[in-house]
């Protein structure tokens, strides 16, 4: 018999009563940035349009010697430069028209129960992976570069690597998400972009290939392929660029992420190019960092490693062995030698990097230090390195990072701006209604968060071109 209740009143049961909490465990995602970066650092809520900020750019340092009836030393002036941080709003939306919810009522209401429970379940999972998403990359939404494309197909095949884009392939892409595809001119606002393809949905992703299908949505008259994606052209996530009627580029719409903020501002990485310019840690969105250059300011610039710095005839972009004391090296200039009152914290690999690391220390006998007094002190071995100083910093597996590639992060320096936490919108009172304008959906919820993530970099460092075969 089938059941003749009212499928309203228990999807509103279901979206008032069930926590967020309650459904983000579900999910067989795995979330390292989100969890990381949401957990170290310091939390700052935000209210207004812009949180101003102040970094010291002139210090007065005029100790000098000086005998009895010499005139004191005249004190130097102290400078300062405004730092202006932004919010960005992460959305996502679920919704199913009156027949789909009808069609799961079989027996009772158990049915509507599932299907709810999956739309629910959907959004905070699709929130969380792209907020994973973008406290890892750039700011900028890239995804991958294309290589090829079939029209017959609408196959898109990548060529995007770790040495010129900063991930190998599809890291980031995944079946079910929305992209746009544009031919890049410039982010100075100078030559118009051509959009190739926006909001279409991706499917059959291949990462060992480096391939994907791109599909019109039905029923979305935003989701278009106005022409065939060619090679060099770039992915993005779904509205993350912002154009203007002409199609000149106005700015990124993505939150700041780490690549961003540990990065050095050197041209190489910064700049959208063919792949030929091999860039330092990837990042390309330029080298302005808030509203100031960050060549001018060495609290915006990060030490950035590479072969040639810490290989005697090394070349940049070519992996070469390292040892352990390469790492402890970068670790000491850093909290040793260099000017940021922040230590590192924690060193950020992937997995197949924490495994390398684990065989070199096996290898150079650091697992374990014995002493003449027979007591054995822990070195490094896969959960903490132990620096020059004695003092342990977490090793933490972050999946996304290219192979080879580490992360020094004085977490202390991140600081997460919060105006509206992740959870669901209310409409009018309702986190289920009738959109306000005609939409192809009968019922909607919403989620949103606005965020943003900010910090100095001259307490970090990174490090590339690490040959994780040896």
């Amino acid at each position: 018999m089938a059941w003749t209740g009212d499928y309203m009143s228990v999807i509103n049961e279901i979206m008032l009563e069930d926590p967020l909490d309650d459904v983000l465990g579900d999910a067989v995602v795995r979330l390292p940035w989100w969890h990381r970066i949401m957990s170290v650092g310091s939390v700052k809520e935000f209210h207004g349009k812009w949180l101003k900020g102040v970094i010291q750019t002139v210090f007065n340092y005029n100790a000098s010697p000086r005998e009895e009836l010499d005139d004191v030393i005249l004190p130097l002036p102290d400078k300062f430069e405004e730092l202006r941080f932004t919010i960005f709003q992460v959305m996502s939306s679920i919704g199913w028209t009156t027949e789909e919810a009808e069609d799961a009522v079989k027996t009772d209401r158990d049915a509507v129960l599932n299907l709810v429970q999956r739309k629910v379940a959907r959004a905070p999972i699709d929130m969380q992976r792209k907020i994973n998403y973008f406290l890892a990359t750039d700011g900028t939404g890239r995804l991958a570069r294309v290589s090829a494309y079939n029209a017959g197909t609408r196959v898109v095949t990548t060529d995007s690597t770790k040495a010129n884009f900063a991930w190998d392939l599809l890291q980031w892409v995944y079946n079910g998400m929305l992209v746009d595809v544009f031919t890049v001119a410039d982010i100075t606002g100078t030559a118009a972009w051509t959009p190739k393809a926006l909001q279409v949905r991706v499917d059959q992703v291949s990462k060992v290939a480096g391939t994907f299908r791109i599909t019109v949505v039905d029923g979305n008259p935003n989701s278009v392929i106005d022409a065939a994606p060619a090679n060099d052209d770039f992915v993005f996530v779904n509205n993350s660029v912002k154009l203007d009627t002409s199609d000149k580029f106005v700015r990124f719409k993505v939150p700041y992420g780490k690549m961003n903020i540990i990065d050095d501002g050197s041209s190489d990485g910064n700049e959208f190019h063919d792949g030929s310019v091999v860039g330092a840690n990837g990042c390309w969105a330029g080298k302005t960092y808030c509203n100031l250059d960050r060549l001018l300011y060495d609290q915006l610039k990060c030490a950035m490693w590479r072969a040639n710095n810490w290989k005697t005839g090394g070349t940049a972009g070519t992996p070469e062995i390292a040892s352990v004391a390469d790492i402890q090296e970068v670790i000491r200039l850093q909290d040793e030698e260099g000017e940021s009152g922040s230590l590192i914290t924690a060193l950020y690999m992937n997995g197949k990097t924490r495994n390398w690391l684990g065989r070199t220390a096996d290898a150079e006998r650091n697992t374990f230090t014995p002493s003449q007094s027979g007591r054995i002190t822990p070195g490094i071995f896969t959960e903490q390195m132990r620096t020059g100083t004695g003092r342990l910093v977490d090793i933490v597996p972050m999946s996304g990072m290219p192979d080879g590639h580490i992360d020094f992060v004085a977490e202390q320096d991140y600081v997460r701006l919060t105006k509206v936490p992740v959870g669901w919108h209310n409409l009018d009172g309702k986190r289920v209604f009738t959109p306000p304008t005609a939409r192809n959906l009968t019922h909607e919820s919403w989620m949103r968060t606005r965020f943003n993530t900010i910090g100095l970099s001259w307490g970090s460092a990174h490090m590339e071109d690490i040959d994780i075969s040896a």
